[in-house]
């Protein structure tokens, strides 16, 4: 019986760093020029509002209902645009998971480092979306629980209301724990073909759930080590940085004092450093954290073809 290589499987996306790491850059920057018309939408919506906000707070003034229609006017557009560069970024990502799974796979398809817009992605996207969809649904099973919970508190049964209702939450979250791990290996699986496999993820999962647990275990870990390591840099960095732009923390007060525009223009190269740093942190993260489920999947089936690695 075939068994997952959990050592192989959290591995996987460091061995793909170590073999591609051109690739693996692309990938990052692919995801980085997806996020400017995310972000290019925020900076619509928050120019509307921030001089709005502080013209009328430095004049102490009550905003007109021409001044209010205009603002909302502007707000809304700005969220339309941040509604589209969500979209935009959502199949973004698909497409370099999708890489990602197909690097592991298919080895030797490399050009355009993996990246394709094809069945599979479509596939994927609309996978994707159907889960979007259905995560706003996962609390109706949670209704009878807490409504049980409910009633032990007006009689004020509280600790059997409590119990109840963390019962309940904590059963619906290993639930969800174990559908995720059961359709862990759909992606990979579709990236294989170009082929739907919804019931044969479920079936090829079986018994195999305790593996796949570990594999997400170990990625949990890898994250929060890695979360945390990112956040003391950059903190230190910004924290240096701060201190370069105002001249000595002792001037930060007299710094936040100066006009937005003064600040934003001093702080421009930080956050040029910062955006250029998220290019290799996106890509390598892609890699580790997508890699290891289509390992799994390449473990478990036989009709997987095997690797030819470059």
């Amino acid at each position: 019986m075939a068994e997952i290589s959990i050592d192989g499987a959290v591995g996987a996306g460091f061995s793909l760093i170590r073999r591609k790491p051109l690739t693996v850059l692309v990938w990052g920057l692919v995801q980085a020029l997806g996020m400017v018309p995310f972000f290019g939408a925020y900076a619509v919506f928050l120019l509307a509002f921030i001089p709005f906000a502080a013209r009328h707070m430095v004049t102490a003034t009550t905003p007109t209902p021409a001044d209010m229609g205009a603002l909302i006017g502007q707000m809304l557009m700005g969220e339309g645009f941040l509604f589209l560069g969500i979209i935009l970024m959502l199949c973004v990502r698909t497409v370099v998971m999708t890489a990602t799974w197909r690097a592991v796979l298919h080895p030797d398809r490399g050009a355009w480092a993996y990246l394709r817009i094809g069945r599979a992605e479509g596939f994927i996207l609309l996978l994707v979306l159907g889960l979007a969809f259905a995560g706003n649904l996962i609390v109706i099973p949670l209704f009878p629980v807490l409504m049980i919970a409910g009633a032990l508190a007006a009689v004020h049964q509280w600790i059997a209301a409590v119990v109840v209702g963390a019962v309940g939450i904590v059963a619906m979250i290993v639930a969800l724990i174990y559908l995720e791990l059961r359709f862990s290996v759909l992606g990979p699986m579709i990236v294989n073909d170009d082929r739907f496999h919804f019931v044969e993820a479920w079936n090829l999962t079986r018994g195999k759930v305790g593996g796949l647990f570990v594999v997400g275990l170990c990625l949990l870990a890898i994250l929060m080590g890695a979360e945390l390591l990112i956040i003391l840099l950059g903190v230190a960095l910004g924290a240096a940085g701060l201190g370069l732009a105002a001249r000595g923390f002792d001037q930060l007060q007299t710094f936040f004092q100066t006009p937005p525009a003064t600040i934003a223009a001093k702080l421009a190269p930080l956050l040029v450093i910062y955006a250029v740093a998220a290019i290799p942190i996106a890509g390598a993260a892609t890699a580790v954290f997508g890699a290891p489920w289509a390992r799994a999947f390449r473990d478990l089936s036989p009709a997987a073809e095997p690797p030819v690695v470059q």
